[in-house]
């Protein structure tokens, strides 16, 4: 992804970031800084700050986790600030509507979900809207079930990720070797691995294969999952929050343009590697989504989808686990996430909402295309 492409500056401060997850162990030396978070289920003080199942730690290392040698684990975003949304193992609808209150109470920028069920809710959906409404990006994994990407990740209003690993990242007698030998295998030496979802849902792909990664209680694994690939994405957009310009000017506000922005910079930018119901749009570049790059690259998307990937893709999406006599109170959209169709810079803007700063002429014409004016030649 290009992480150590990026200025050392680029640290995520002033975002909020919102985990909901199985909890963080902040017994981890590099974790210690987290002290915001709730409990869904349970009114004990803290106890947020365990984790169990050891799913939500891993992910908080990638996002936060704090580097206090010279060498070590660090997450991509050490100086955000991030809450602990801790559901149960067995979270019902009503779990996730109250975490995603709890993220719009408490002003969240970006909320990373780490799970995901193969029946839709529209209550939750509903509730998914409204956080777009008030300016939260969701960024969800889409799934370790080798199916249909996943609900919440499949909404529309939602970022859908999957996972993808690399060669030679691992050792050849590695669990991860065997999935190498039957993964999907792409571009660049990437491969899909046989559990990540897909469809024409999904929006991006990101590492999920092999990561090192905090784990509870002190100590560190390595770690396979979507859930990981979603913190990787998670991170890179509180790093496009904090720093990139747009987000000081013309999206500063909080409010849908400002979530769909935030997605069409991570998939414009991003790198295709494969075809996009296997890899969304790509793996994200975070040196192009910050605006560090030389010249403007084409949008490239694979359209070479044969009938017989057409018919499996669409037997996937009817298999989502409905019984015989169910029906479905009311069809929830599925699909990859809204965007705006704005044009990129070629480099980081300046434009500046009030006033008090001059607008290059490409400023000015982005600003008239968002507000629905055309530009005259």
């Amino acid at each position: 992804m290009q992480l150590d492409q990026i200025p050392t500056q680029c640290r995520g401060a002033g975002i909020r970031i919102a985990l909901i997850d199985s909890g963080v162990a902040t017994s981890h030396k590099r974790l210690t800084r987290i002290d915001h978070g709730i409990d869904i289920r349970s009114a004990e003080a803290k106890s947020w700050s365990k984790d169990a199942i050891g799913h939500g730690t891993p992910c908080a290392g990638l996002i936060s986790a704090a580097l206090q040698t010279a060498h070590g684990v660090r997450g991509y975003a050490p100086d955000s600030e991030l809450h602990i949304c801790k559901l149960p193992s067995d979270a019902y609808c009503s779990d996730l509507i109250v975490a995603l209150d709890y993220c719009l109470q408490n002003a969240i920028d970006v909320a990373c979900l780490g799970f995901g069920c193969e029946r839709g809710s529209a209550l939750v959906e509903q509730r998914i809207a409204e956080a777009k409404q008030h300016g939260m990006s969701l960024i969800a994994a889409a799934g370790n079930s080798a199916g249909a990407v996943l609900f919440p990740a499949c909404s529309p209003n939602v970022m859908a990720v999957g996972a993808v690993g690399q060669a030679g990242s691992f050792p050849e007698d590695s669990p991860q070797a065997a999935q190498a030998a039957a993964a999907i295998a792409l571009a660049g030496g990437f491969f899909v691995p046989p559990f990540s979802c897909r469809g024409p849902e999904l929006d991006l792909c990101a590492p999920g294969v092999a990561i090192t990664a905090c784990q509870s209680l002190d100590s560190y694994a390595v770690c396979d999952g979507t859930s990981l690939a979603a913190a990787h994405v998670t991170a890179l957009a509180a790093l496009i929050l904090a720093d990139h310009s747009d987000f000081k000017g013309s999206f500063a506000a909080r409010d849908l343009q400002r979530v769909e922005r935030l997605f069409q910079i991570l998939k414009d930018t991003a790198q295709p590697i494969g075809h996009p119901w296997q890899t969304g749009a790509g793996l994200p570049n975070a040196a192009r989504a910050l605006g560090i790059w030389s010249e403007q690259r084409a949008t490239v998307m694979p359209l070479n989808v044969g009938l017989r990937q057409m018919r499996s893709a669409i037997r996937q999406l009817d298999q989502i686990q409905f019984g015989a006599s169910d029906v479905m109170p009311f069809e929830l959209p599925r699909g990859p996430a809204k965007v705006s169709s704005l044009p990129l810079s070629s480099g980081p803007l300046t434009f500046q909402a009030d006033g008090g700063g001059k607008a290059s002429i490409h400023e000015l014409k982005a600003a008239m295309a968002f507000a629905g004016l055309a530009a005259e030649r």
